[in-house]
């Protein structure tokens, strides 16, 4: 899992991943957004936005927002298709929130029924 707390925390990800337009995309407008000059942006308080990065983080355990985590287990506030990616978002109150990336190639089997289950029924292009 690849996890974005800042702007700068796009420079993990090489310009040419098929998940940098949707990853940059997130961070501008989730945390550049927010952050105010001369106050970094704190993603204790806030939130933060996670890539998984391995076909076996989709079914094994995420370890976000909570040790022992996977993605069935986590009371989604929804998900949303954009091209080849899940974003799923989840709220833990007004302020905090936590977005996590899914590439949808890996998303297989019960994994990929459930996230349809409670998938919003707009494909959301650029």
């Amino acid at each position: 899992m690849i996890t974005f707390k800042s702007p700068e925390d796009l420079d993990k990800l090489s310009p040419d991943d098929p998940a940098f337009p949707t990853i940059e995309e997130l961070v501008n407008d989730l945390i550049t957004a927010y952050t105010e000059p001369g106050r970094p942006y704190d993603h204790d308080a806030y939130g933060y936005i996670s890539l998984v990065s391995s076909k076996s983080e989709v079914n094994g355990t995420l370890d976000e927002p909570w040790k022992g985590a996977n993605i069935k287990s986590i009371p989604w506030e929804g998900i949303m298709k954009r091209g080849d990616f899940y974003i799923a978002i989840y709220l833990a109150n007004n302020e905090w929130g936590w977005t996590l990336v899914i590439p949808t190639k890996w998303a297989i089997g019960a994994t990929r029924k459930f996230i349809e289950s409670i998938l919003d029924p707009v494909e959301l292009t650029h």
